[in-house]
């Protein structure tokens, strides 16, 4: 893979946002009913101490959350991300670009995840199709994406996202890689009719929020928390359908062909 494609395939996001992660995702809502909701379909779809791979790792917070069900691996391009995922005990780190899964053992993994990565992607399906080829057959991608573009913020900007995505749109990705779709959905749903109505009232006033990057009271904060955590029954359930109808993400698995 060239130079510039393996640029293109590294998600980039400024010091300021990665500063933010290492210090809130342990107490900020969204992420930690993220985070739960994230080890519930990996352990859902992945066999027990089955090796996975998470794509985009960060500090390894997702890693340490699924402890042994898993036989954690994770990939990041932060050198500063990696050395804080090993102090937490995680052996199994790579630093590099999504091109960096080409260098790791193929058709090893059970399972690939690509949790809020392919939107800062130039080329998401090419990522994809670097997780088929990571992949055991019969193995799983996992990904979460931003939902629909017409909620565009600040926040998409600040992160350096390229895209939200259509939940079709996430299918059609998965299914030009070679994946069969097993679970597609929308989720952080229930808190989508006030977000939405807030990011329509923006913009219809010319407000520019900031980047939602600051913890709430903590009474806000834990009730965020529950009324997201409170979609895990449904999502549980759904496969490709019989999830949410619209959401704030998309939430999808893909399987590798036997």
């Amino acid at each position: 893979m060239s130079p510039e494609r393996s640029v293109i395939l590294c998600p980039i996001v400024d010091a300021a946002a990665y500063d933010f992660i290492f210090e809130r995702e342990h107490q900020h809502w969204w992420f930690r009913a993220r985070r739960e909701l994230i080890a519930r379909t990996v352990t859902r779809f992945v066999p027990d101490g089955a090796p996975f791979l998470d794509v985009g790792c960060g500090t390894g917070s997702l890693l340490e959350r699924l402890g042994r069900a898993v036989e954690p691996w994770g990939l990041d391009p932060s050198a500063e991300s990696v050395a804080r995922g090993r102090a937490r005990g995680l052996r199994r780190l790579t630093e590099g670009g999504v091109d960096a899964i080409a260098t790791l053992p193929q058709r090893h993994f059970a399972g690939v995840g690509f949790f809020d990565v392919l939107e800062h992607l130039d080329d998401d399906a090419g990522a994809l199709r670097l997780a088929f080829d990571a992949l055991r057959p019969g193995g799983v991608v996992v990904a979460t994406v931003p939902a629909f573009r017409w909620l565009w913020s600040r926040h998409d900007e600040v992160h350096q996202h390229r895209r939200r995505y259509r939940r079709e749109e996430l299918a059609a990705r998965l299914t030009e890689a070679g994946f069969l779709p097993e679970l597609l959905t929308y989720y952080n749903a229930r808190l989508f009719p006030l977000v939405a109505t807030v990011r329509l009232v923006e913009r219809a006033f010319g407000l520019e929020a900031d980047a939602d990057t600051r913890v709430p009271p903590a009474p806000i904060n834990r009730l965020l928390e529950r009324v997201f955590l409170s979609e895990r029954t449904r999502l549980a359930r759904a496969t490709t359908s019989g999830g949410f109808s619209a959401g704030l993400s998309v939430l999808a698995v893909g399987r590798r062909p036997d």
